[in-house]
């Protein structure tokens, strides 16, 4: 059964929150309808607020960015828990990040080297350069170069959205001789133009949205 776009408002969010999270990336991009945050946040709460992860994730985001609400940081990390108890991939690598900067939360390493493992175990590129960097500098664990530069190498071979941050931080670790990487300029200089052919072909287009709306709905 396919749900069209225009049958979703229609649609009971207490039995189809996933309704209503896809209205919500819908307005959120403005595919098919007018881009409204607000109203994309108001579907994302709706959604969240029935217990659906990425809307909770969603949620998170939007309270982070200042999205169709006013900026909260601590809002942020309590919706990204929430989605991270239940697992969610995404959110697991933002509370992350939020406890290794201290936004929200309180600063505190070794939650964060937790929260960046399991993300990890997503294969999110990103969660796990941000457990190598844990691992190089020992911050909410103990100091291994091994596994740091092991784990940088994982991170490298991974296609994903932030493989371009990736990218740039082997071409960093090549520049500056650090986690058990050779000083290489020419190594550097490889991985650096690589990170700048990803960002070239970051920008989402169509088929990028219709992927993020759950099954059914077209």
């Amino acid at each position: 059964m396919t749900i069209k776009v225009s049958e979703l408002v229609s649609l009971d969010g207490d039995r189809f929150p996933e309704a209503r999270f896809a209205m919500g990336l819908l307005y959120s991009f403005g595919y098919g309808v007018q881009k409204d945050d607000e109203a994309a946040f108001k579907c994302f709460l709706d959604a969240a607020q029935r217990g659906l992860p990425c809307a909770q994730y969603a949620v998170g985001v939007a309270y982070m960015t200042g999205r169709g609400i006013r900026r909260d940081y601590k809002a942020a990390a309590d919706w990204y828990q929430q989605a991270a108890d239940k697992r969610h991939p995404q959110a697991l690598l933002e509370l992350g990040l939020m406890y290794k900067l201290g936004k929200g939360v309180t600063k505190d390493y070794a939650v964060a080297c937790s929260l960046f493992e399991s993300a990890s175990k997503h294969g999110i590129s990103l969660a796990i350069t941000q457990l190598a960097e844990c691992y190089e500098f020992g911050r909410g664990v103990g100091t291994d170069i091994d596994r740091a530069r092991g784990l940088y190498l994982d991170a490298a071979k991974i296609n994903d959205r932030y493989s371009y941050g990736v990218h740039a931080v082997i071409s960093s670790l090549y520049r500056d001789g650090r986690a058990g990487f050779p000083i290489d300029p020419g190594e550097s200089e490889r991985w650096h133009k690589s990170s700048m052919k990803l960002v070239e072909a970051s920008l989402p287009d169509d088929d990028e949205i219709r992927k993020n709306l759950p099954p059914g709905i077209d």
